[in-house]
């Protein structure tokens, strides 16, 4: 008989993935968090001989949380350090792969800025007379107050801050296009740990300044992956201006339906290996954006290739397409999580039986993760950054958003049947938000947050919330419950 729950979360989540210039930032921050904690519950579960109970380690992405049955009393403490220490091998592990594979110094500080950065708890708790469903109540509660009493370490650091996250220095940097250094980039070591410039790598922007942990999200294509079987890295995560013009682009982009003359493969030729979808946009066809970017050589070019451009855009609208600037992301997860997991809406019969409807929901959840991110991906309605059981990020072309949200909405009803456990039917709501595609990435996803929190605020939840920000900086917003009781 398992005689204790162990408990484990890393974090800080919201931060983590939200400080994102770039969808892969945003992307590479979800798939790591998901990743670091699967290498925590891989230790747990080599110590202990027991799965976890929920999230099956097996899904695509899981949460930044686990538990997981023991039954031993002895050492807890140093399994729990154990289990933490695991983390931070990895992070080091990884982040001395990139830096080898870029033939990069370490500077000054990398090490303490991850270290310092990444928060773990974790919490061991008995299972006595009272039970596997009390145990589970009492650690849930345990591991909220030990959140609530956090350490502060002080890192020291003088200079500038990171263009992403804001708070620590900026460790690595590329020049302006001026080629003078970024104004943030003071160097004050005298040589010793002073910030390290990339000079030639597209995936760092003239005039940008990474730290420890942005550095980690920009260039994690370059860590191995041989840990990653179950869910490999994706390392060109579409940009919002891609998603924008995905329904055009996954019709016409590879195929001979435009003339050749007029074919978008032939337009990014001009560009090169460094073709970004924005370019799609007449708009960044100017000298200041081609200097910034890197295509100071193709300047002279830019009113030929306005007019290849609108040529590519007129084929396009005869056969029924339109450009358009503007795309959705979508936010959902379960309603009232803590109380389903507590056993609050369980049938009387099967109040003792807590353990077993855990296993149940999880298998359930994973199997509709799954469901849910092979059905945007696959079907090219957009990208999934996330699909971690009861909740989800997904960014959608707006052509599919209805659509797309319908449909997750009704399976998601027919897959989490708990009909079995109880009288009462699991359901989600959604925060979405439309935005153009050069709306600053973290301040959509804070309205994403935003509309999520306002669908969950609806009388029984169970709905959905939308904001349309304007590029004139107009926001219209509205909020439905999924089905209107007539």
């Amino acid at each position: 008989m398992n005689n204790c729950l162990f408990l484990f979360t890393i974090g800080p989540v919201q931060s983590f993935i939200a400080t994102a210039r770039k969808t892969q930032d945003l992307y590479a921050g979800s798939y790591l968090l998901s990743h670091l904690c699967r290498i925590a519950g891989r230790k747990a579960q080599e110590i202990s001989g027991q799965k976890t109970i929920f999230p099956n380690l097996l899904n695509l992405s899981i949460p930044n949380r686990f538990i997981i049955p023991f039954n031993t009393e002895q050492h807890l403490q140093q399994i729990g350090k154990e289990i933490e220490n695991t983390v931070y091998l990895e992070i080091e592990r990884i982040a001395d792969t990139i830096l080898k594979k870029m033939n990069l110094e370490k500077p000054y500080h990398f090490n303490e800025q991850l270290k310092n950065y990444f928060s773990i708890y974790w919490v061991f708790y008995p299972i006595d007379e009272n039970g596997y469903s009390y145990a589970y109540q009492e650690i849930e509660r345990l591991l909220g107050a030990i959140k609530n009493m956090r350490d502060f370490e002080q890192l020291e650091e003088v200079g500038r801050k990171c263009s992403l996250d804001g708070q620590y220095n900026a460790l690595f940097y590329k020049n302006r296009a001026n080629n003078r250094p970024p104004a943030y980039i003071e160097k004050k070591y005298n040589g010793i740990g002073d910030p390290i410039e990339i000079r030639h790598d597209p995936r760092i922007q003239h005039g940008e300044g990474l730290s420890a942990v942005s550095f980690l999200k920009r260039f994690l294509k370059e860590a191995d992956t041989t840990l990653y079987e179950v869910f490999t890295y994706n390392s060109k995560f579409p940009s919002t201006a891609r998603i924008a013009l995905l329904n055009i682009l996954s019709k016409f982009e590879n195929t001979n339906d435009l003339n050749s003359n007029m074919s978008f493969n032939s337009y990014r030729e001009y560009f090169g290996n460094q073709f970004d979808e924005q370019l799609y946009y007449e708009e960044n066809l100017s000298k200041r954006y081609f200097e910034k970017q890197g295509y100071s050589n193709l300047i002279p070019g830019i009113p030929g290739l306005k007019n290849k451009l609108r040529k590519i855009q007129r084929s396009v609208s005869e056969k029924g397409y339109k450009f358009t600037s503007y795309y959705a992301v979508i936010m959902f997860d379960g309603d009232n999580m803590g109380k389903w997991n507590s056993g609050a809406y369980l049938k009387e019969d099967k109040k003792s039986n807590l353990y077993e409807f855990h296993q149940a929901l999880t298998t359930k959840l994973a199997n509709f993760a799954k469901y849910a991110k092979d059905y945007v991906d696959d079907g090219n309605f957009g990208r999934t950054v996330y699909a971690g059981g009861e909740d989800y990020l997904i960014f959608i072309n707006l052509s599919h958003l209805f659509k797309v949200l319908q449909h997750l909405r009704q399976e998601f009803e027919n897959q989490i049947d708990l009909s079995e456990y109880s009288d009462k039917k699991m359901t989600f709501s959604a925060g979405v938000v439309i935005a153009h595609y050069k709306t600053p990435l973290s301040e959509v996803l804070k309205w994403a947050r935003q509309m999520e929190k306002t669908a969950k605020g609806v009388r029984d939840k169970n709905a959905f919330a939308i904001s349309v920000l304007k590029h004139s900086g107009e926001v219209e917003q509205t909020v439905f419950p999924w089905l209107i009781k007539t």
